[in-house]
């Protein structure tokens, strides 16, 4: 319904009430990419932010690496799109 709407999880850790692999967020992560699908959802770093939040305990592979405990089974163009695609094109990003 609304095509130009993307949704950022990269920040999720920080809604978490547990440490990696923040295991109470798995199951909203699988709603989230359910509802809207590798090329709506993105993954660009809020590492500073997370990190501000959520102390020294965090590291970048672990906000990083959480996406794909949380979706194991996340196919690879799937992964591509949520990394890389999806804001590159929301953003404009050249190739």
């Amino acid at each position: 319904p609304h095509p130009n709407v993307i949704v950022k999880i990269s920040a999720l850790p920080t809604m978490s009430h547990q440490g990696f692999p923040f295991s109470d967020l798995h199951d909203s992560i699988r709603r989230i990419y359910d509802l809207f699908g590798p090329s709506r959802l993105a993954w660009a770093t809020d590492y500073t932010a997370i990190r501000g939040r959520l102390g020294e305990s965090i590291t970048y592979a672990a906000a990083r690496d959480f996406v794909d405990v949380a979706l194991p089974d996340l196919p690879a163009e799937d992964r591509a799109q949520l990394f890389d695609g999806t804001i590159a094109r929301f953003l404009r990003w050249p190739a």
